[in-house]
């Protein structure tokens, strides 16, 4: 299965996907640098991390950030 996770802030605009590739089944963690796709360092506040499995959302959680 091909794992991906998109973070969205709370307006719903997407922060940065990380593509973990291709994953038998188990279990797993993942590592946001809290930055967004240009590197830049997200602020402080609630965000949306949605996981894929195969491009199907599968899961939705959310993530409290703080600095």
């Amino acid at each position: 299965n091909n794992i991906s996770f998109e973070i969205f802030n709370i307006k719903g605009q997407l922060i940065k996907r990380i593509d973990s590739g291709v994953k038998s089944p188990g279990e797993y963690s993942i590592l946001w640098d809290a930055t967004d796709t240009n590197d830049k360092k997200a602020e402080s506040g609630v965000y949306i991390i949605n996981l894929n499995v195969d491009d199907q959302k599968r899961d939705t959680q959310k993530l409290l950030l703080l600095k």
